[in-house]
This record gives structure tokens, C-alpha cells and sequence, in this order.
């Protein structure tokens, strides 16, 4: 039978802001927003730009990738600082919201296991998450940029006329072009702040809404779950259910 809290409880809720360095969080009071507590984790790889943190090999000019260990350390150290700087029963939270800049986008399996766990894929480069200012898609972008002006694609203006290297589609094609096999392994191409909550949730959710107008921000409010997933004991491990199929589009392929 489903526990009620008492109505008369106060509710707080936690906010997990995962930036380029570090992740932040805050509790606030559910009644009226009051700030109670805050914490911060500096990302151990922070942005992994002249070199791949896994092997020391150097990265070519415009990467930027990061390590999703990263985030999952933001959990495990930041949420529990700011609960104790709030001084609030954790029992009393009732939700949790989280926010990542867009176009921190990474390859993983269908269960969401990030590409860059698997033993065997930890030292390629294309296997972590790419950061949102790893601009070294350019030639990608502009080639899909060229392609959809040519054909008089109606949606390019929508995005301002022109693909940015920072973008889902011009990433992808990159992988695609740069290391086939490992783009063969991927199995979801998502963004980090879809990733997160789809780690903390246990289900695959993906909100429809396009970078362009959402201001480069995405946000998401979950609920956490009480269990831990296989890589990490910092997040839930229960397994997906009902998820879509997000195969990277086998479309890529024919703007090359």
C-alpha cells in the first residue's frame, strides 16, 4: 500500500544543475521556493580537450568530450552536501529537477549504458559524451547545411540558415564518418540532460521540443528511485520498460 505523507509535512524539492565544470545543487522549499541548502562537485575530467583522460592520446583541435562518471559523482556527493547544508529530512523531498545545456549529446546501448563504460570502447574518443562546445563537426555541419539548401529543405530556416557544429545530426555524422564500427555498437544517440533523467527515472523519456526554442536549455523533473544502476551505485539500475526505439537514422548516411 502507497505511503501518504501528512498534509501538514512541509515538501522540498532538489534542483541539479550539471554544468561544463561542475554540478550544482539546491534545495528549495516546495511552498514558496525558499532556498535552503546548496552543493557543488567539480567534474574530476572537467572537459577532456587537449587529451582522452583514458588513455593520454591527444584530441585534434575543436573536441571537447566529458565522462558521465562525472555526472553520476554530481549525485553522489552534491545532492547529499546540500541536503545536509538544508538541515531537511531527505524523506521530505517530494521531486527532483534537472538541467544540462543542450548539445552535450553521448552514444550508448539500449539500456543507456554509455559507449565509454564498455571495456572495450573506453579509449575511443567517438565513444564519449561530446560536449556541447566540441565544434569539430564543422565540416559535417556545413556539408548538411549545403545539402538541405540545395534541395530547398523548408525547416533550414528554422535554424537561423545554417547547421551548427554543436548540434545532434552534425555530431552523429561524424561518428559515422570518423569511426563506423563504433557507430554500428550505438544503440541510442541522447542527449546528457535526457540521459540523467532517464538514468534517475529507470525510463527512457525523450521531450520533443528542438534546441532552437528552447534557448539551448533542457530541463527535466523527475522522481528518484531507490536503487542502483549496474555501472555505478550512485543511480537507479532498474532497467528501462516501454522504451521507443532511437536507432541513430541510417539518413546520415546518405548526406555524406
Amino acid at each position: 500500500m502507497a505511503q501518504h505523507r501528512p498534509q501538514n509535512r512541509p515538501q522540498h524539492v532538489i534542483g541539479i544543475d550539471f554544468g561544463t565544470l561542475s554540478g550544482r545543487t539546491v534545495v528549495v522549499a516546495a511552498s514558496d521556493g525558499e532556498e535552503l541548502g546548496m552543493g557543488e562537485f567539480h567534474y574530476p575530467h572537467g572537459v577532456m580537450d587537449p587529451e582522452l583522460a583514458q588513455t593520454g592520446e591527444r584530441l585534434p583541435a575543436a573536441w571537447a568530450l566529458q565522462d558521465p562518471q562525472d555526472y553520476a559523482e554530481v549525485l553522489r556527493h552534491a545532492v547529499p552536501a546540500a541536503l545536509e547544508d538544508s538541515g531537511v529530512d531527505p524523506e521530505s523531498v517530494v521531486g527532483v529537477g534537472t538541467d544540462f545545456t543542450s548539445c552535450t549529446i553521448m552514444p550508448t546501448l539500449r539500456d543507456g549504458t554509455p559507449l565509454c563504460r564498455l571495456d572495450d570502447l573506453s579509449g575511443r574518443p567517438h565513444a564519449h559524451p561530446k560536449l556541447w562546445r566540441h565544434h569539430a563537426a564543422q565540416p559535417q555541419a556545413d556539408r548538411v547545411t549545403e545539402v538541405a539548401a540545395r534541395r530547398g529543405e523548408p525547416w533550414l530556416d528554422r535554424y537561423g540558415g545554417r547547421i551548427s557544429s554543436q548540434w545532434a545530426i552534425a555530431k552523429a555524422l561524424q561518428v559515422l564518418e570518423e569511426d563506423p564500427e563504433l557507430y554500428d555498437r550505438m544503440e541510442r544517440w541522447v542527449e546528457a540532460g535526457d540521459w540523467i533523467a532517464w538514468q534517475l527515472c529507470g525510463e527512457e523519456v525523450r521531450k520533443p521540443v528542438p534546441p532552437v526554442t528552447r534557448r539551448c536549455i533542457r530541463m527535466g523533473h523527475i522522481r528518484l528511485r531507490p536503487t542502483s544502476l549496474r555501472w555505478t551505485s550512485a543511480l537507479p539500475t532498474s532497467p528501462p520498460s516501454g522504451w521507443r526505439s532511437r536507432r541513430p537514422s541510417s539518413a546520415l548516411a546518405r548526406a555524406r
